[in-house]
């Protein structure tokens, strides 16, 4: 498909549509970076390794961010 008959399809796509469009786009540009990749294979590692937080630490972050309005 051409960058001019994308544009057209682009050009009939509702609000909705645009928005779901964003983030597949996103998406794509994030499974297509090897940085990503590597930081998502890293953090994937260290959970399997145990090193996760646990239910209660992440209550206790979450209510923390909460009382400072973030």
């Amino acid at each position: 498909m051409s960058t001019a008959e994308l544009q057209k399809t682009a050009d009939r796509l509702s609000v909705e549509e645009r928005a779901w469009m964003r983030r597949y786009l996103a998406l794509l540009d994030q499974i297509n970076d090897p940085a990503f990749i590597a930081e998502v294979t890293r953090r994937n590692q260290a959970a399997a390794a145990g090193d996760f937080l646990s239910r209660e630490e992440v209550i206790a972050l979450h209510e923390k961010l909460l009382a400072q309005g973030r």
